[in-house]
């Protein structure tokens, strides 16, 4: 099974998402075969694995309805093993993982109420597990994603206020990162993308001079990133993101 999931993995990363398809379909064939123990919680793990990267593969060949399914399996395992250990940090942020990832799914297919619903219970995970340790990088990328993803939900159903929020969440974590790590890059690429999203939010409400700031401000960390790193080709899209939004 881990076999045929590592070789999906790097088919997806790739680029090869059917071929990517079809080792996931295959590792699913082997995990859920009859005489499997369901009891066993590194296997269950492993499953539920299976099917959230089966989805990512799904939602990258435009087929996000069978994502959707997959990420739903993928929710339900891993809250099965959450409720099984509530002290179990890593299991309950992998429900919050499956939680942004179902809530994504419906928000890509317009389920607006229903994407709400699963962004809120992730990012309510999230922000426990961000309390715990505010200084890792997987439990304070999630969040940036999921308060972006829940702004860009809210902003859909018209409510400008909630998304505004949403997004100072998602700059704020990354900016408190970005200052303790500055090395790292990751962080600096997701503050400017934040501000870029940020930009965008503000022009929608005609905001000129506060989306113009925003887009400026990406756009100084974007350039100091592509300067730093002239192979890394996301400075580039970060900076064409934030000239297109000023119309230069």
């Amino acid at each position: 099974m881990r076999d045929e999931f590592q070789i999906g993995r790097r088919l997806s990363n790739g680029g090869y998402e059917q071929q990517a398809i079809e080792a996931f379909h295959k590792a699913l064939a082997i995990g859920e075969r009859p005489g499997v123990d369901g009891r066993n919680i590194q296997a269950q793990r492993d499953l539920a694995a299976i099917h959230a990267n089966l989805g990512d593969a799904l939602v990258n060949a435009g087929t996000t309805e069978d994502a959707l399914s997959h990420y739903r399996t993928d929710f339900e395992i891993t809250e099965r093993l959450s409720a099984g250990d509530p002290n179990d940090q890593e299991a309950s942020l992998e429900l919050g993982e499956a939680a942004l990832d179902v809530g994504t799914a419906c928000a890509l297919l317009g389920r607006t109420a229903e994407a709400l619903r699963y962004l809120d219970q992730s990012t309510g995970i999230m922000e426990k597990a961000l309390a715990r340790d505010p200084k890792s990088e997987g439990p304070n990328n999630d969040p940036v994603l999921a308060y972006v993803w829940r702004a860009s939900v809210h902003l859909s159903a018209a409510d400008a206020v909630a998304a505004l929020t949403d997004y100072r969440k998602a700059l704020a974590i990354a900016k408190r990162l970005a200052s303790l790590d500055p090395g790292n890059t990751n962080w600096g690429e997701t503050t400017a993308a934040v501000l870029a999203k940020l930009g965008d939010f503000f022009r929608k409400q005609s905001q000129s001079d506060a989306a113009a700031e925003n887009y400026r401000e990406s756009v100084t960390i974007a350039q100091k990133l592509a300067a730093a790193d002239p192979q890394n080709s996301e400075p580039r899209y970060l900076l064409a993101d934030a000239y297109f939004g000023l119309g230069e």
